[in-house]
């Protein structure tokens, strides 16, 4: 995240690989970016853990879960779930992810499925 020595924000860049992720700092993120005010056990301002893993599963266009939640992550309106507004989610966690930490993310929300 931001303030790190090296720090290169990801962006909005979907080509580039990521790197292996780690499902234990990935978790740390989610904590550190209060994304559980939204995503948390049940459905807020944006849908819950467990309904984006069922939108992850039901997603169009071909993607894997891990393509999905970049593409959700970074560009939040690339997939808008059904009964939530896609621009309550802040748009701007490509500058404040490197690509580790979004990996990381990826990896923590990929093994609750």
């Amino acid at each position: 995240m931001s303030g790190a020595e090296g720090f290169v924000p990801v962006g909005t860049d979907l080509e580039t690989p990521l790197p292996a992720g780690d499902a234990e700092s990935g978790e740390q993120i989610f904590a550190d970016l209060n994304c559980a005010v939204c995503h948390g056990a049940s459905d807020s301002a944006g849908p819950s853990l467990e309904h984006l893993r069922e939108d992850m599963i039901e997603s169009e266009g071909g993607l894997t879960p891990a393509e999905f939640l970049r593409e959700s992550i970074v560009l939040p309106c690339a997939h808008e779930t059904e009964g939530f507004n896609c621009s309550v989610m802040p748009a701007d966690y490509g500058d404040k992810l490197d690509a580790q930490g979004l990996a990381d993310v990826i990896e923590y929300l990929l093994a609750g499925e």
